[in-house]
C-alpha cells in the first residue's frame, strides 16, 4: 500500500455486531480508492484485525474501551491524515461512488461540511422502507435548512475545520444523530454546512415493530442527551412526547374522578401527534404512498419510544441503571 497522505479518512465508532464491520469495511475496499483510509475506534473487533489485513485497504485501529460514539469519532479524528474526515456507522455500506462524490462536492473551498442520507438495505420490507423515509426526511427536511446539522451516520468534516470547531462532544453516546454543539460552532465562525442528497450510506433498518420500538427508544436517549447539553430544544420531536406525557397524567389524575373527561382529553393530545408529524406523512405521502396507513401507526408509536428513551437516560443520570 502507498504511504502518501490520504485524501480522505473514513472514522467509524466500534459499537455493534463484528460480521457488520466486516460488511462495511468490504463495501469500502469495493470503493478502490487510492486515496482513503479507514479507522476504527473504540473497543472490541479483535476478529476484524484479520479481516482487514486481507483487504485491499489501510484500516488502522483504536482500541480504547468504555468510550462513547464523540469520543471515539474524536479518536479517530487525531489519528486521520486525510483532507476530509468522513462519518459513518459499522451497520452501513458505502456505496462504491461515495469517494468520487465527496471530491465534487469539496471542491467548493468554502464547504465545512456536507450531510447524506440512508437508503434501506432490505428494500422488501415496509418497515424497514419506512424508517429510511424517515431517516431522509429528517436529514434532508426544513430542520436541516434550518439548523443544519448531517447525522452522523453519513456526514463529512473538512479535517481543519473540524479540529478547529473543538471536534465532537463527547456527552453524546448515539450513532445516529448529529452534534448541534459542534455544528454550531463551526457556523458561528461562518462555516458552511450543506446537505447533499447524492450523498449517501445503505444501513440496516428495523423489520419489525419491536425493532422500531428500540430504535425510536435510543433517538429517545439521544434527545436527552441533547437537552443535557442545552442543544435542540425546539421542534415537534420534543412536542410529541409532552403530548403524551400530558395525556398519561390526565388519565392518572383526572380518570378516577371523571373517565369521561380524562379520556376525551387524553384523546385530544393523542390527536395532535397528527399535526405535529404533518410534514413526515405527506413526505410519505409523495414518495410511497402505499405506506401511508403504516405511517399512521408509526407516528403514534414514535412519541410513546421517544419518551421511554428520555425516561431511561434520565434515570440513567441518576444512576439507576435500566434493562
Amino acid at each position: 500500500m502507498s504511504q502518501a497522505r490520504p485524501w480522505l479518512s473514513v472514522i467509524i465508532p466500534a459499537r455493534g455486531r463484528a460480521e457488520d464491520l466486516a460488511a462495511c469495511l468490504r463495501s469500502l475496499a469495493a470503493c478502490a480508492e487510492q486515496g482513503l483510509e479507514v479507522i476504527v475506534a473504540g473497543e472490541g473487533w479483535t476478529d476484524a484485525h484479520a479481516l482487514a489485513r486481507e483487504m485491499p485497504l489501510t484500516v488502522s485501529f483504536i482500541q480504547q474501551a468504555g468510550v462513547s460514539a464523540g469520543a471515539a469519532r474524536n479518536l479517530g479524528a487525531m489519528r486521520a491524515r486525510g483532507e476530509v474526515l468522513f462519518f459513518t456507522l459499522p451497520c452501513c455500506r458505502v456505496p462504491s461512488g461515495m469517494p468520487a462524490r465527496l471530491k465534487q462536492v469539496f471542491a467548493d473551498a468554502d464547504l465545512s461540511a456536507v450531510g447524506g442520507t440512508t437508503r434501506p438495505l432490505q428494500l422488501d420490507h415496509r418497515l424497514s422502507r419506512l424508517s429510511a423515509l424517515e431517516a431522509s426526511y429528517e436529514q434532508g427536511g426544513p430542520e436541516m435548512e434550518s439548523e443544519p446539522c448531517p447525522a452522523m451516520v453519513c456526514a463529512a468534516f473538512r479535517t481543519s475545520v473540524f479540529k478547529s470547531a473543538g471536534m465532537c462532544n463527547e456527552l453524546l453516546d448515539h450513532g445516529q444523530g448529529g452534534d448541534h454543539d459542534l455544528c454550531d460552532r463551526i457556523m458561528d465562525v461562518g462555516g458552511k454546512i450543506v446537505f447533499a442528497p447524492e450523498l449517501w450510506v445503505e444501513q440496516a433498518m428495523p423489520l419489525n415493530w419491536p425493532q422500531v420500538w428500540r430504535l425510536q427508544a435510543q433517538r429517545g436517549e439521544t434527545r436527552y442527551q441533547e437537552l443535557r447539553t442545552g442543544r435542540h430544544l425546539t421542534g415537534s420531536a420534543y412536542l410529541q412526547p409532552i403530548l403524551l406525557l400530558i395525556a398519561l397524567g390526565l388519565l392518572a389524575i383526572l380518570g378516577p374522578r371523571d373517565p369521561g373527561q380524562a379520556a376525551s382529553l387524553a384523546l385530544i393530545c393523542v390527536l395532535l401527534l397528527y399535526p405535529a408529524n404533518r410534514g413526515f406523512l405527506k413526505y410519505v405521502a409523495e414518495n410511497e404512498p402505499g405506506l401511508l396507513k403504516t405511517a399512521f401507526l408509526f407516528c403514534l408509536l414514535r412519541p410513546a419510544a421517544w419518551l421511554v428513551g428520555m425516561l431511561k437516560g434520565a434515570l440513567g443520570r441518576l444512576g439507576f441503571t435500566t434493562g
